[in-house]
């Protein structure tokens, strides 16, 4: 169980630097909504996660939306997305439990956000509040994510995301015309330095409970930073490569 305080604070703080670094997260929308074309988001539709807005901008700007509402659990995020959308509604929530009526929003987009939460209580959240036929484009980070980074810093066990198939299993039931592709991004950065605040610019640093429970010495720090510089060493850079999975699905009627 990740510590939604903990998440909060990270993407509160990332929020003035986040557009800086974040783009990754820029491309992950982009292919979300270009892989999905068919897909079609109108009337009114949420940005569950919404982040600075860049993906509530994007659906602002389909003609066939008529409204558009994000909603993120830290306030500064929303205070950037109100600037990148102004035409948006925006609420500071969580999406494990959204402000909505049942069966009160035509579509939902979700861009990299549900791996904060408990994906199961998310999905059915998602169902309650899609109408009928109402359709769902979503993206999440899958098991994978960093693993190479993690082990680095011996806390490869920590904080783990779904499997494929774990995501697969979310939409068995109420869904029809589910769609799963599965895709790698990459980052590569030339600086230990560079590589950690990549990470920590976007707010995804660790949120698990052993987090807290065994903080990293100055040794281990040091420890790790060794081991990062000497694969910068030998090939030039260090990757970070993250799993995701995106997926289109109708809510059944």
């Amino acid at each position: 169980m990740l510590d939604k305080q903990q998440v909060q604070r990270q993407f509160d703080r990332s929020a003035g630097t986040y557009n800086n670094v974040a783009g990754m997260q820029r491309d992950i929308v982009d292919h979300l909504l270009a892989s999905n074309d068919d897909v079609v988001l109108s009337g009114s539709v949420l940005d569950a996660g919404c982040g600075t807005g860049y993906g509530l901008k994007k659906i602002a700007e389909r003609c066939s939306v008529q409204a558009v509402t994000g909603v993120d659990l830290a306030p500064n995020m929303i205070q950037m997305a109100a600037k990148a959308c102004p035409s948006a509604g925006l609420i500071v929530g969580d999406i494990e439990r959204l402000p909505f009526a049942a069966a009160s929003q035509d579509g939902i987009f979700s861009s990299s956000a549900i791996q904060w939460c408990d994906a199961d209580v998310v999905i059915r959240e998602f169902n309650r509040c899609l109408v009928p036929g109402g359709a769902l484009l979503m993206s999440t980070f899958v098991q994978g994510t960093l693993a190479e980074w993690r082990a680095l810093w011996g806390r490869s066990n920590e904080q783990s995301f779904l499997r494929v198939r774990d995501v697969e299993w979310l939409f068995a039931c109420n869904w029809s015309n589910v769609r799963l592709e599965r895709r790698t991004f990459v980052q590569t950065f030339t600086t230990f330095t560079d590589a950690v605040a990549s990470i920590r610019d976007l707010g995804a640093g660790d949120a698990s409970p052993q987090r807290a429970r065994t903080p990293m010495t100055k040794s281990q720090l040091a420890l790790v930073k060794r081991r990062v510089n000497r694969i910068i060493d030998q090939q030039g850079f260090i990757a970070l490569k993250y799993q995701l999975a995106f997926v289109s699905a109708i809510k059944a009627r």
